[in-house]
């Protein structure tokens, strides 16, 4: 598991030096738009020749069925790249560390017995991209397709699953003015454990308040084939530093799911590629 972090953290550096905050042409770009904190994609892929880097740390406790889980993902990351104007390449993983409470009791003597369960390490590779299909125009949304492989080999031991995941999902916006926005995304995944479908959505409703902070309030949920529904909701902030920097925070909890509740702390920054 160590060897893995220095291994992401060799790579983070090296990208971090091969780009800079300027854009090859030394153009000015729009303030950063970031994939995060929500759980909804904009259809919008960042600039041709910039690469934008998004982590996280999120916290989520969970009941189902009389345990007591929580888990924490010290490290998310995302790396997203401008490969052409309309498509963008994305490299994502997860550091998590989870800990499973539970107890039982014995109908000989009527003891209650307590257990602990803790696992921790990298959750599968994401590699995937995202296509702009079409920008916003007078009555049309702005329309993005994006596609995600999850590979098993590059997990820990106790994360990794039995087969490859995938998901794929188009992800539709409107600008109902110049500071209301509703974003919504819709599409399928298969598990990586069994290969049912997942029926995926969201739904977000986004404000800006003036040009740094911005507002928003979501639902989303999966719905698997085998089972029932998880729907989930959520509602955070996001604050601009400055044209390639933001913070957020967001704060959730399950409608139909054992979710208890959800937190989420997140940095982005934007960088372009340095003339050699």
């Amino acid at each position: 598991i160590i060897k893995k972090k220095k291994l992401f953290l060799i790579i983070l550096l090296i990208f971090t030096n091969t780009f800079s905050q300027e854009d090859t042409n030394k153009k000015t770009l729009p303030p950063i738009s970031t994939d995060r904190p929500d759980n909804s994609d904009s259809p919008y892929t960042i600039s041709k020749n910039t690469f934008q880097f998004e982590t996280g740390v999120n916290y989520v406790s969970e009941n189902p069925l009389g345990l007591s889980i929580k888990t924490l993902t010290i490290n998310t990351g995302l790396f997203r790249y401008g490969f052409l104007d309309n498509l963008e390449l994305r490299i994502g993983y997860d550091f998590i560390d989870e800990k499973k409470n539970y107890s039982y009791s014995s109908t000989n003597d009527y003891k209650t017995f307590k257990i602990s369960e803790s696992s921790s390490g990298l959750n599968p590779l994401l590699l995937g991209f995202k296509f702009l299909i079409q920008n916003e125009s007078k009555g049309n949304p702005g329309i993005g397709f994006v596609s995600n492989l999850y590979l098993p080999f590059s997990a820990s031991k106790d994360l990794k699953p039995k087969n490859t995941g995938a998901d794929f999902k188009f992800a539709l916006s409107h600008s109902l003015n110049k500071t209301h926005n509703i974003s919504y995304n819709i599409g399928v995944q298969w598990g990586n454990t069994e290969y049912f479908l997942d029926y995926i959505y969201s739904l977000v409703y986004g404000i800006s308040i003036k040009d740094r902070l911005g507002l928003f309030f979501e639902v989303y949920g999966y719905i698997p084939e085998k089972s029932n529904s998880n729907n989930y909701w959520d509602s955070g902030i996001t604050y601009l530093i400055n044209n390639n920097s933001q913070i957020d925070m967001s704060i959730g909890s399950g409608i139909e799911s054992d979710q208890l509740i959800y937190l989420n702390f997140g940095f982005s920054q934007r960088f372009g590629i340095k003339k050699l």
